[in-house]
């Protein structure tokens, strides 16, 4: 039962739902507390060193494994049955913001991983471009153990994004895309994304179909998160339910007021010559490594 004070903490306010309905994301700040957020990461390194990484920063750029994930680690099955990392999925806080925007009852799907991502060296950096989520989703959300500075690892998103994608999918939450995918996708990957920086214990809930990617780290120190699916308890009616030009009607109340009172224009995604040169220098890189090209749902 979730107390009547984390509730009214929990609220959201007018300018997150404006923010949400605009862009796709928001962050809540300090959710989760520094001891949460280091047994998280007390969890994270038993299953490293289970797998041979050691919490060496000396090691980790010359090791073998991190150079050939290209320091990402997703750390999936290992902890899909973890009681504290489940027990954070189902944060009363994080539901109750989940809740006000979903409306009605909601499903938590518990974490879906812990994902450390390592220093990397630019000889090794990843190509990265943005995906949308494959399996059915409504709201996830990406949960910092640590502080995320710039070129920590931190997620990118293309603001936005949400509102033309979900109408390039045939179905509402199952991942199809239709012939409108491919071009919507085209705008968006040529122009720069938002980095998602933010502080130890942050929580960002994010749309589910914005445009988003992990991001290479850059930084000394190793980005520890965790991922979770949330979804209405009647999601398998509406999964494969085509798209309504009411891009909102399985949402809140409250974002459909929020939806209805917005005056600010779409967003609309600016091409950019350095991104433009990236996506080249990505194109080559995977040409070079052996890696397949990109598939829109990786």
């Amino acid at each position: 039962m979730i107390s009547s004070n984390v509730i009214k903490n929990a609220e959201l306010t007018s300018e997150e739902l404006n923010f949400f309905v605009l862009n796709g994301y928001f962050i809540r700040k300090a959710v989760l507390s520094n001891q949460e957020c280091d047994k998280a990461i007390e969890i994270a390194w038993q299953e490293l060193d289970k797998q041979g990484i050691p919490n060496k920063p000396e090691k980790w750029k010359t090791h073998q494994r991190l150079k050939r994930k290209m320091g990402v680690i997703k750390l999936r099955g290992e902890v899909e049955d973890n009681a504290f990392l489940n027990t954070l999925a189902e944060n009363p806080v994080v539901r109750s913001v989940v809740g006000e925007l979903i409306g009605g009852e909601i499903k938590c799907m518990g974490t879906r991983g812990l994902y450390p991502t390592f220093p990397v060296s630019l000889t090794v950096a990843r190509p990265y471009e943005p995906h949308i989520e494959m399996h059915p989703v409504q709201v996830f959300a990406m949960y910092y153990f640590d502080d995320v500075k710039n070129n920590n690892g931190a997620l990118y998103v293309w603001p936005g994004s949400h509102l033309p994608i979900y109408h390039a999918c045939d179905y509402k939450f199952h991942y199809q895309p239709n012939q409108n995918f491919k071009p919507v996708y085209n705008r968006y990957n040529l122009s720069k994304p938002a980095e998602l920086t933010g502080g130890k214990g942050d929580v960002i809930f994010l749309h589910h179909r914005i445009l988003h990617s992990g991001s290479n780290n850059f930084a000394d120190k190793i980005r520890f998160a965790m991922l979770v699916d949330y979804v209405p308890a009647n999601f398998e009616q509406l999964r494969k339910q085509k798209p309504n030009e009411n891009t909102w009607e399985d949402w809140s109340e409250k974002v459909q007021l929020a939806v209805e009172s917005n005056t600010q224009a779409e967003i609309q995604p600016t091409a950019s010559l350095s991104r433009s040169l990236a996506l080249k220098l990505v194109h080559g890189l995977r040409k070079v490594r052996g890696i397949p090209q990109h598939s829109y749902g990786e």
